[in-house]
């Protein structure tokens, strides 16, 4: 299985409720949560059961959902291969961070 690329530092801030996760930026630290996932809840039994139960969703599948959301918001550096936030720390008329430029 392929490794995911994206930032060095990411926390897991998923409960019992769902998933959310946030990445930070290789250089100044600043972050990007993702959207929460809510575990799906679904009805088993049948009709008139009442016995609601859980879908399973495995981690790592949200988890690489999360991350192809997070993704936009940063850019591998070529110069260092850090992943580095779009907003404050990439220099795009270099296309470089900007230790690099």
């Amino acid at each position: 299985m392929p490794l995911l690329q994206l930032t060095r530092e990411h926390a897991d801030h998923s409960t019992d409720r769902g998933y959310q996760f946030e990445f930070f930026c290789d250089r100044c630290g600043n972050g990007y949560i993702s959207e929460f996932k809510p575990l799906v809840m679904t009805m088993a039994g049948g009709v008139g059961s009442g016995q609601a139960v859980s879908t399973v969703v495995s981690h790592e599948s949200v988890f690489r959902d999360c991350v192809a959301e997070a993704k936009p918001h940063f850019r591998q550096c070529p110069g260092c291969s850090r992943w580095i936030c779009a907003a404050t720390c990439w220099n795009s008329e270099r296309a470089v961070c900007r230790d690099c430029t």
